[in-house]
């Protein structure tokens, strides 16, 4: 397994990173545990799960660092998705429902926006 200095905090992470956003819940405990157990054994020391509600405000008073997950909204700011009623096929959107159901019309609108920004500075979105 290759390893990463995470940031200035000297710590050692691996390049890759379990994700663990459906445990707990559609994963069962002994699924969820066996799997982090062999993650572990494969060198994998780094865990990906979703935000809760109590982590922000931890974090501020410890000055510690937040890494974001989907922060192009799993492709909407990506200029991925130009209609939520018609999700490309093989995308994420057309694969879980769970994704699909965060491509909404608010989101697509602000990809819009972007891209219409980023076009007058010759940069446009990447699925644009």
């Amino acid at each position: 397994m290759k390893y990463r200095r995470l940031g200035r905090s000297g710590l050692q992470v691996s390049e890759l990173s379990l994700g663990t956003m459906n445990f707990g819940g559609p994963t069962d405990d002994k699924e969820s545990i066996d799997t982090i157990d062999k993650a572990l054994d494969h060198g994998i020391n780094l865990l990906d799960r979703r935000i809760e509600n109590e982590i922000v405000p931890m974090c501020r008073p410890y000055d510690l660092g937040i890494m974001s997950w989907s922060p192009l909204a799993q492709g909407v700011l990506a200029g991925r998705y130009r209609d939520k009623k018609n999700i490309p096929d093989g995308s994420r959107g057309s694969q879980k429902s769970i994704y699909a159901e965060r491509i909404t019309d608010a989101g697509i609108e602000a990809a819009q926006q972007i891209d219409a920004l980023s076009r007058q500075k010759d940069i446009p979105l990447p699925c644009a």
